[in-house]
């Protein structure tokens, strides 16, 4: 008698501890589902955070280099009226100055820059 209680209790102690240990299982998992849950919150915010930064400084960029070629296009609308007023007002004007391949006088372009109030300067003026 002593014997089957034996195996009963043997049986009940191997059911009770794959209970116990399935618990701890699903407790286990449960605990890398939270550590994953964070882990994605935590590091999607990061990711996001660089992706925003990256778009901040390409449209940066973006509207520096927008704002260089208005300057350039506004330069190089002065430099023309430059030297429609240079071809009218001299005489002996080449094809090259007239086409525009040969460039402008440097002293006289930067001392009409001076009478307009333009304060950049360039090394020729075509």
């Amino acid at each position: 008698m002593e014997w089957e209680n034996f195996n009963e209790r043997a049986k009940f102690m191997n059911f009770t501890f794959w209970q116990t240990m399935s618990n701890v299982l699903v407790l286990v998992g449960a605990i890398f589902a939270a550590i994953g849950t964070f882990g994605h919150y935590y590091f999607g915010t990061k990711i996001d955070a660089e992706k925003q930064n990256a778009n901040d400084k390409a449209q940066i960029i973006l509207q520096a280099e927008q704002q260089n070629q208005a300057e350039q296009l506004r330069r190089n609308q002065i430099l023309s009226k430059l030297r429609q007023q240079y071809i009218l007002g001299h005489d002996g004007i080449s094809a090259e100055m007239m086409s525009g391949t040969a460039p402008l006088p440097k002293e006289w372009v930067e001392e009409q820059l001076k009478k307009m109030g333009e304060m950049w300067r360039q090394n020729q003026y075509y």
